[in-house]
């Protein structure tokens, strides 16, 4: 069956442009075909729209399966849909993102045995901006930090793994829920990260956690 999609397209091109603005566009489209046809079209009416292959957000919501059929978009967000950036500050062009900030983070983990296979580090730009605390603060270290981490200290139980994410300032105890900022709803980095707290509390004694951990018992 046709329907009809109410569009609003982030737009910004950091060559030419002071502020972003959103497009509006109306889109009709089959509602069995899938979002990978829906950017299609929009190409085809604003042919240097800028998006990749990591997705970008529906509202606020972190969108990277181009598979989703447009059945299943509305759904779940209605026949409007505002197609934002997984991160506004960091646009080069309209839903691309640079990815810069992102590698340099995750590149303090190379020194405990992090490859450094960029296609593989980059697969996990989808989630690396989905929470409001991994938008808002540039020191927060991140959900996929964490969860990268986590796999990294399995390996090698390298102890100064656990002293960089449990700082409580910026580490794993300020980690939340990814799974509420994806759709399809996706949990195994929240589980990889419930799972790194609990080895932590068990295994690794500072001050700071202590002080958390005499908190956590009280409450």
């Amino acid at each position: 069956m046709e329907v009809k999609l109410d569009l609003e397209l982030f737009r910004f091109d950091i060559k030419t442009d002071y502020l972003p603005y959103y497009s509006k566009l109306q889109i009709s489209i089959q509602d069995n075909q899938n979002l990978l046809d829906l950017l299609n079209l929009i190409k085809l009416k604003i042919r240097d729209y800028g998006y990749k292959e990591y997705g970008f957000k529906i509202y606020d919501v972190v969108v990277f399966d181009f598979s989703i059929t447009i059945d299943e978009l509305i759904k779940k967000f209605g026949k409007r849909i505002i197609i934002n950036p997984l991160h506004q500050r960091l646009v080069t062009k309209d839903l691309i993102i640079n990815e810069e900030p992102f590698l340099e983070n995750i590149s303090k983990l190379e020194q405990y045995g992090l490859s450094e296979d960029r296609d593989f580090i980059a697969s996990f730009i989808p989630y690396a901006y989905a929470t409001p605390l991994s938008l808002e603060y540039d020191s927060y270290l991140g959900e996929v930090f964490f969860a990268i981490a986590y796999s990294l200290y399995q390996t090698n139980r390298n102890k100064e793994i656990l002293n960089i994410v449990s700082n409580m300032s910026n580490g794993i105890f300020n980690a939340q829920n990814i799974e509420t900022y994806t759709y399809p709803c996706d949990t195994k980095i929240d589980k990889y990260i419930h799972e790194f707290q609990e080895l932590i509390l068990k295994e690794h004694s500072t001050k700071e956690l202590q002080t958390f951990k005499s908190k956590l018992l009280t409450n």
